[in-house]
């Protein structure tokens, strides 16, 4: 889940060549999904008017309580795209626990720099 989060900030990752499925939902959402041999894991994208993701979210994403890992609603909101080394990226985020008493905000990030290593 967390690959699938932080490709934002590389979308090449996207491509189905790199191993995601995508299935539409509607205009603005799609669910990607990711297979190892092991794990399937999917995640739903909501994208704004220009096709930026805008928020990215999991039903059933792991958090850890007292030392136990509990299937909990999360999400991602991604803002303020801009290019960087000729890539259209988020320059800000921020990820939450939905919990029944409400929302728990627990990161935000600004990114200041990003360097890609490009290889042949």
């Amino acid at each position: 889940m967390r690959y699938l989060t932080e490709a934002v900030w590389y979308p090449p990752a996207f491509l189905p060549a790199q191993g995601i499925e995508w299935v539409p939902i509607d205009d603005n959402s799609a669910m990607a999904s990711l297979e190892d041999k092991w794990n399937k894991v999917s995640l739903v994208f909501y994208f704004n008017n220009h096709d930026d993701v805008e928020r990215i979210f999991a039903d059933e994403r792991p958090r850890e309580v007292d030392g136990n890992y509990v299937p909990t609603p999360w999400t991602g909101y991604f803002k303020n795209y801009q290019l960087r080394n000729g890539i259209l990226v988020p320059l800000e985020g921020e990820a939450e626990w939905n919990l029944p008493s409400g929302d728990l905000p627990y990161w935000r990030g600004y990114l200041d720099e990003i360097e890609y290593s490009m290889s042949n």
